[in-house]
């Protein structure tokens, strides 16, 4: 199974001290972390404006997931696009409109449940 994770999941660790890949293991077990180009890019963009928490994410991102490519360039699309093209991946985020847009194209969101754990929901 691979998970997928996006920017506001890369930065939940710096933001609300949960390790997101051991919650991630806790939840759906064995995985492999990926993340999209454009994610990364995008965190890239945020940490060179000084957002303390996207080069946090970035670190975690280097250090914890394969980076794909994607045809994309936004992040939530790239997201989108890495999670249906592999059966039985899963998605990290804690984006409303991502979370509805994966669970239509029938995929499993985990997400950031009462700040301190994740919490899988089913489409």
């Amino acid at each position: 199974m691979i998970v997928v994770f996006d920017a506001n999941a890369l930065m939940t660790p710096s933001q609300h001290n949960v390790d997101v890949f051991d919650e991630a293991e806790r939840v759906v077990g064995g995985y492999d972390a990926v993340v999209p180009d454009a994610v990364v890019r995008e965190l890239r963009a945020l940490a060179d404006e000084g957002n303390t928490h996207a080069s946090v994410a970035l670190e975690l991102a280097r250090r914890n997931c394969e980076v794909v490519e994607t045809d994309e360039t936004h992040g939530d699309d790239a997201v989108l696009e890495v999670a249906l093209g592999e059966d039985g991946s899963a998605v990290v985020t804690n984006d409303a409109r991502l979370k509805e847009r994966l669970l239509e194209g029938k995929v499993p969101v985990l997400y950031l449940r009462q700040k301190n754990r994740l919490e899988v929901e089913y489409p």
